[in-house]
Protein backbone atom coordinates (compact mmCIF):
# COMPACT_ATOMS: atom_id res chain seq x y z
CA UNK A 1 0.00 0.00 0.00
CA UNK A 2 1.43 3.43 -0.92
CA UNK A 3 2.11 5.82 1.68
CA UNK A 4 -0.40 8.48 0.71
CA UNK A 5 -3.52 6.25 0.81
CA UNK A 6 -2.26 5.23 4.35
CA UNK A 7 -1.99 8.81 5.58
CA UNK A 8 -5.23 9.72 4.65
CA UNK A 9 -6.58 6.49 6.52
CA UNK A 10 -4.76 7.43 9.30
CA UNK A 11 -5.77 11.51 8.92
CA UNK A 12 -9.24 9.95 8.60
CA UNK A 13 -9.22 7.55 11.76
CA UNK A 14 -7.93 10.47 14.16
CA UNK A 15 -10.89 12.96 13.07
CA UNK A 16 -13.41 9.40 13.31
CA UNK A 17 -11.87 9.24 16.96
CA UNK A 18 -12.08 12.77 18.02
CA UNK A 19 -15.75 12.82 16.56
CA UNK A 20 -16.82 9.87 18.13
CA UNK A 21 -15.30 11.39 21.78
CA UNK A 22 -16.94 14.89 20.99
CA UNK A 23 -20.83 13.58 19.93
CA UNK A 24 -20.07 10.73 22.60
CA UNK A 25 -20.57 8.22 20.34
CA UNK A 26 -19.39 4.41 19.89
CA UNK A 27 -16.71 4.86 17.10
CA UNK A 28 -17.23 1.36 15.47
CA UNK A 29 -20.85 3.26 15.18
CA UNK A 30 -19.87 5.89 13.66
CA UNK A 31 -17.07 4.60 11.00
CA UNK A 32 -20.06 2.07 9.86
CA UNK A 33 -22.31 4.83 9.37
CA UNK A 34 -19.58 6.05 6.78
CA UNK A 35 -19.10 3.10 4.97
CA UNK A 36 -19.33 2.74 1.20
CA UNK A 37 -16.99 3.37 -1.38
CA UNK A 38 -13.70 5.13 -0.59
CA UNK A 39 -13.15 8.16 -1.59
CA UNK A 40 -10.50 10.90 -1.26
CA UNK A 41 -10.70 13.45 1.06
CA UNK A 42 -7.23 15.16 1.04
CA UNK A 43 -8.15 18.19 -1.04
CA UNK A 44 -11.37 18.83 0.88
CA UNK A 45 -9.66 18.52 4.36
CA UNK A 46 -6.87 20.33 2.72
CA UNK A 47 -9.07 23.40 1.62
CA UNK A 48 -10.91 23.25 5.62
CA UNK A 49 -7.67 23.45 7.10
CA UNK A 50 -6.65 26.35 4.86
CA UNK A 51 -10.13 28.59 6.14
CA UNK A 52 -9.23 27.48 9.53
CA UNK A 53 -5.87 29.39 9.02
CA UNK A 54 -7.35 32.24 7.36
CA UNK A 55 -9.99 32.63 9.90
CA UNK A 56 -7.15 32.60 12.99
CA UNK A 57 -4.55 34.62 11.19
CA UNK A 58 -7.66 37.34 10.77
CA UNK A 59 -8.39 37.30 14.34
CA UNK A 60 -5.08 37.28 15.49
CA UNK A 61 -4.81 40.68 13.22
CA UNK A 62 -7.89 42.16 14.53
CA UNK A 63 -6.85 41.54 18.09
CA UNK A 64 -3.22 43.47 17.71
CA UNK A 65 -4.90 46.24 15.56
CA UNK A 66 -7.64 46.78 18.63
CA UNK A 67 -4.38 46.74 21.22
CA UNK A 68 -2.60 49.50 19.46
CA UNK A 69 -5.76 51.68 18.86
CA UNK A 70 -6.63 51.05 23.03
CA UNK A 71 -2.59 51.79 23.57
CA UNK A 72 -3.14 54.85 21.63
CA UNK A 73 -5.89 56.46 23.09
CA UNK A 74 -3.21 57.33 26.49
CA UNK A 75 -4.42 57.34 30.06
CA UNK A 76 -8.24 57.22 30.66
CA UNK A 77 -9.53 60.58 31.50
CA UNK A 78 -12.89 60.72 33.02
CA UNK A 79 -13.42 64.39 32.39
CA UNK A 80 -13.01 63.65 28.05
CA UNK A 81 -13.61 59.80 28.08
CA UNK A 82 -12.16 58.72 24.87
CA UNK A 83 -15.40 56.65 24.47
CA UNK A 84 -17.57 60.03 24.67
CA UNK A 85 -15.54 61.06 21.81
CA UNK A 86 -16.64 58.26 19.77
CA UNK A 87 -20.23 58.27 20.11
CA UNK A 88 -20.96 62.03 19.97
CA UNK A 89 -18.98 65.60 20.39
CA UNK A 90 -18.17 66.20 23.85
CA UNK A 91 -16.88 69.77 24.39
CA UNK A 92 -13.88 70.34 24.27
CA UNK A 93 -12.22 74.13 25.04
CA UNK A 94 -11.07 75.14 20.90
CA UNK A 95 -7.51 76.51 21.22
CA UNK A 96 -8.60 78.79 18.14
CA UNK A 97 -9.52 82.39 19.55
CA UNK A 98 -10.69 85.23 17.37
CA UNK A 99 -12.37 88.51 17.79
CA UNK A 100 -12.36 90.11 14.58
CA UNK A 101 -13.81 88.79 11.02
CA UNK A 102 -10.63 89.49 9.43
CA UNK A 103 -9.38 86.81 11.67
CA UNK A 104 -11.78 84.63 11.09
CA UNK A 105 -11.25 84.60 7.18
CA UNK A 106 -7.24 84.16 7.88
CA UNK A 107 -8.07 80.87 9.61
CA UNK A 108 -7.45 77.19 7.78
CA UNK A 109 -10.09 75.34 6.49
CA UNK A 110 -9.21 72.85 8.49
CA UNK A 111 -10.24 74.64 11.55
CA UNK A 112 -13.29 73.29 12.63
CA UNK A 113 -13.58 74.32 16.28
CA UNK A 114 -13.39 77.81 17.09
CA UNK A 115 -13.51 80.18 19.98
CA UNK A 116 -15.30 83.92 20.21
CA UNK A 117 -14.66 86.20 22.80
CA UNK A 118 -17.83 87.64 22.60
CA UNK A 119 -16.94 91.11 24.98
CA UNK A 120 -14.18 91.96 22.70
CA UNK A 121 -15.52 90.42 19.00
CA UNK A 122 -15.88 93.08 16.57
CA UNK A 123 -19.64 93.10 14.65
CA UNK A 124 -19.61 90.39 12.23
CA UNK A 125 -17.65 88.13 13.96
CA UNK A 126 -20.14 84.88 14.82
CA UNK A 127 -21.79 85.75 11.88
CA UNK A 128 -18.02 85.04 9.91
CA UNK A 129 -17.43 81.69 11.92
CA UNK A 130 -20.92 81.06 10.88
CA UNK A 131 -20.39 81.11 7.12
CA UNK A 132 -17.52 78.35 7.29
CA UNK A 133 -18.29 75.48 5.93
CA UNK A 134 -17.25 72.36 8.04
CA UNK A 135 -17.54 73.76 11.63
CA UNK A 136 -18.11 71.57 14.21
CA UNK A 137 -17.83 73.37 17.39
CA UNK A 138 -18.39 76.91 18.63
CA UNK A 139 -17.80 78.50 21.88
CA UNK A 140 -18.53 81.69 23.29
CA UNK A 141 -17.16 83.19 26.20
CA UNK A 142 -17.79 86.16 28.40
CA UNK A 143 -19.81 88.88 28.19
CA UNK A 144 -22.74 90.24 29.61
CA UNK A 145 -26.46 90.41 28.92
CA UNK A 146 -26.00 93.14 26.50
CA UNK A 147 -23.46 91.12 25.11
CA UNK A 148 -25.69 87.82 25.01
CA UNK A 149 -28.33 89.57 22.80
CA UNK A 150 -26.16 90.52 19.87
CA UNK A 151 -25.60 86.63 19.46
CA UNK A 152 -27.12 85.32 16.05
CA UNK A 153 -29.02 82.73 17.92
CA UNK A 154 -32.08 82.20 15.26
CA UNK A 155 -28.57 81.69 12.85
CA UNK A 156 -26.80 79.25 14.97
CA UNK A 157 -30.19 77.15 14.69
CA UNK A 158 -29.47 76.84 10.89
CA UNK A 159 -26.59 75.51 11.07
CA UNK A 160 -25.83 71.56 9.67
CA UNK A 161 -22.34 71.01 10.40
CA UNK A 162 -22.29 72.45 13.98
CA UNK A 163 -22.73 69.61 16.64
CA UNK A 164 -21.57 71.40 19.59
CA UNK A 165 -22.19 74.70 21.10
CA UNK A 166 -20.79 76.38 24.40
CA UNK A 167 -21.63 79.27 26.01
CA UNK A 168 -19.03 79.69 29.44
CA UNK A 169 -19.73 82.78 31.56
CA UNK A 170 -22.56 84.09 28.97
CA UNK A 171 -26.01 84.94 30.01
CA UNK A 172 -28.51 82.83 28.14
CA UNK A 173 -32.17 83.80 28.38
CA UNK A 174 -34.70 80.88 28.24
CA UNK A 175 -36.08 82.55 24.88
CA UNK A 176 -32.50 82.20 23.18
CA UNK A 177 -32.58 78.64 24.08
CA UNK A 178 -35.99 77.86 22.28
CA UNK A 179 -34.51 79.65 19.32
CA UNK A 180 -32.19 76.49 19.34
CA UNK A 181 -34.74 73.87 19.21
CA UNK A 182 -35.05 73.75 15.67
CA UNK A 183 -31.36 72.96 14.99
CA UNK A 184 -31.23 69.69 13.57
CA UNK A 185 -27.41 68.32 14.60
CA UNK A 186 -26.99 69.95 17.73
CA UNK A 187 -25.60 67.01 20.34
CA UNK A 188 -23.66 68.38 22.86
CA UNK A 189 -24.48 72.02 24.74
CA UNK A 190 -22.40 73.49 27.66
CA UNK A 191 -24.20 76.23 29.95
CA UNK A 192 -21.39 76.45 32.77
CA UNK A 193 -20.51 79.33 34.89
CA UNK A 194 -23.36 81.04 35.56
CA UNK A 195 -24.64 81.03 31.86
CA UNK A 196 -27.89 80.10 33.26
CA UNK A 197 -30.15 79.29 36.11
CA UNK A 198 -31.95 76.20 35.75
CA UNK A 199 -35.51 77.19 36.78
CA UNK A 200 -38.67 75.47 35.40
CA UNK A 201 -38.88 77.87 32.02
CA UNK A 202 -35.73 77.48 31.22
CA UNK A 203 -35.12 73.76 31.71
CA UNK A 204 -38.68 73.65 29.45
CA UNK A 205 -36.46 75.15 26.89
CA UNK A 206 -33.28 72.82 27.21
CA UNK A 207 -35.98 69.84 27.33
CA UNK A 208 -37.32 70.81 23.71
CA UNK A 209 -33.92 70.72 22.13
CA UNK A 210 -34.44 66.94 21.25
CA UNK A 211 -31.44 65.80 19.81
CA UNK A 212 -29.15 66.80 22.90
CA UNK A 213 -26.63 64.38 24.31
CA UNK A 214 -24.53 65.84 26.31
CA UNK A 215 -25.25 68.69 28.71
CA UNK A 216 -23.10 70.79 31.05
CA UNK A 217 -24.67 72.82 33.70
CA UNK A 218 -21.44 72.87 35.68
CA UNK A 219 -21.37 75.98 38.62
CA UNK A 220 -24.65 77.31 37.14
CA UNK A 221 -27.33 78.09 39.88
CA UNK A 222 -29.97 74.76 39.83
CA UNK A 223 -33.77 74.05 41.31
CA UNK A 224 -34.98 70.78 41.66
CA UNK A 225 -38.05 71.58 39.05
CA UNK A 226 -35.75 72.29 36.64
CA UNK A 227 -33.60 69.20 37.14
CA UNK A 228 -36.48 66.91 36.72
CA UNK A 229 -37.97 68.59 33.72
CA UNK A 230 -34.76 67.44 32.09
CA UNK A 231 -35.67 64.07 32.29
CA UNK A 232 -37.94 64.46 28.75
CA UNK A 233 -34.99 64.93 26.66
CA UNK A 234 -34.85 61.31 24.73
CA UNK A 235 -31.44 61.38 23.97
CA UNK A 236 -29.33 62.67 26.91
CA UNK A 237 -26.61 60.55 28.11
CA UNK A 238 -24.38 63.08 29.73
CA UNK A 239 -25.16 65.65 32.56
CA UNK A 240 -22.94 67.77 34.03
CA UNK A 241 -23.74 69.68 37.34
CA UNK A 242 -21.96 71.46 39.94
CA UNK A 243 -23.14 73.73 42.68
CA UNK A 244 -22.14 77.05 42.80
CA UNK A 245 -20.04 77.92 46.61
CA UNK A 246 -23.01 80.28 47.29
CA UNK A 247 -25.50 77.84 46.43
CA UNK A 248 -25.62 74.80 49.20
CA UNK A 249 -29.45 73.22 49.03
CA UNK A 250 -29.78 69.34 50.15
CA UNK A 251 -31.51 69.37 46.21
CA UNK A 252 -31.49 65.12 47.40
CA UNK A 253 -34.79 65.84 49.38
CA UNK A 254 -36.46 66.97 46.24
CA UNK A 255 -36.64 63.45 44.72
Amino acid sequence: MKDGPVRDLARERLLSAELAELFDTDLAQLEARGAGPQRRHGPWLAAALLCLGATVAFGVAWLRRHDDAAAAQGKFDPLDPWWEQERHPTFRVPEVVVTTPEQVAALPAAVARITVSTREAQDGTIEAVLRRSGLRQLLLVHGDAQVAARVPWSSLAAQRSLHSLGCHALPVAADWLRSLQPWPELRSLALPNGSIRLDASTATALAGIRTLRHLDLAYDELEPEGLLRLAALPELDTLVLGVPPRQQPDLRANF
